[in-house]
């Protein structure tokens, strides 16, 4: 679909709407719920309910996906509402849809997907064919993008892991907009740019978009600052070294995630992965 045109943004809303009314009916049944982990793993939600302190363990996948769905569909604007109408105004600035999912084996892609456990375990309790929903998605992904779209995107807005400058990253665990996950697939770009020496990252244990406290904050200036003058990164940006510096600056909480690192972005691609005259 491409909300490239005059109507855009009504289209994308409209979209929305459906797709959230015919989410909150799958919501009422097992077989529904089952299939909105499904899609809900391919869009990496995050199965944290902003009213805890913690996301939701896999030992609870009914719990997942519950809070899955209250993060993708509820509220006054929805994180779905979001995606769509951003769709429609990245199609309005690269002159086309640069979406597609020709060519893509959901049942390889499933596995590598943080969330296979929570999927395999609703459909069973749901007694549905989980090879069979994954054979029939991938049999019927025919949507092609327009492939000067993509040569657009690629050369605008697709980093290329190449560092100049020495980063660090700071990512919230229950980021409800960017996954986290996305951390570990541009980690693999950076590494396979030959550039992992000027890369650091940091994750912390809340929910939200870059819902970071201003001791996290300064602290991670700190780390940086550190490397820019020393030309080493030493241990600063270890999540220790950062809870130490941040406990002292007298700015309130800090919760770097000791121990932790995103899994797969589920249904990564790049740019590659689809040109013209591929099927």
């Amino acid at each position: 679909m491409n909300f490239g045109g005059p109507n855009g943004a009504s289209e994308a809303a409209a979209t929305a709407a459906t797709l959230t009314a015919a989410a909150a009916q799958a919501q009422q049944t097992a077989a529904g719920r089952a299939r909105l982990a499904l899609a809900l793993a391919f869009l990496n939600a995050a199965p944290w309910d902003p009213s805890a302190t913690a996301p939701t363990p896999d030992s609870d996948p009914a719990g997942q996906e519950a809070a899955q769905y209250d993060l993708e569909f509820t509220g006054a604007f929805s994180i779905l509402d979001f995606i769509e109408l951003g769709r429609a105004s990245i199609d309005q600035a690269d002159g086309g849809s640069a979406n597609w999912n020709a060519g893509v084996d959901y049942a390889a892609e499933l596995a590598k997907s943080p969330y296979r456990y929570e999927v395999q375990a609703l459909y069973k309790a749901a007694g549905l064919n989980l090879g069979g929903d994954l054979a029939d998605l991938t049999q019927n992904a025919d949507i092609k993008p327009d492939p000067a779209a993509v040569r657009s995107l690629e050369q605008t807005s697709v980093p290329t892991g190449h560092l100049e400058v020495p980063e660090l990253d700071l990512h919230t665990i229950g980021d409800n907009l960017v996954p986290v996950q996305m951390e570990n697939y541009y980690g693999h770009q950076v590494a396979a740019a030959g550039d992992s020496s000027l890369l650091r990252q940091a994750f912390v244990n809340s929910f939200g978009h870059c819902n970071f406290t201003p001791a996290e904050l300064v602290a991670g200036v700190l780390a940086i600052s550190h490397r820019v003058t020393t030309g080493q990164w030493g241990q600063v940006a270890d999540p220790s070294s950062l809870n130490q510096v941040a406990s002292g600056l007298d700015l309130g909480a800090a919760q770097f995630a000791e121990n932790y690192y995103p899994g797969p972005l589920t249904g990564a691609v790049g740019p590659e992965s689809y040109r013209p005259g591929r099927s």
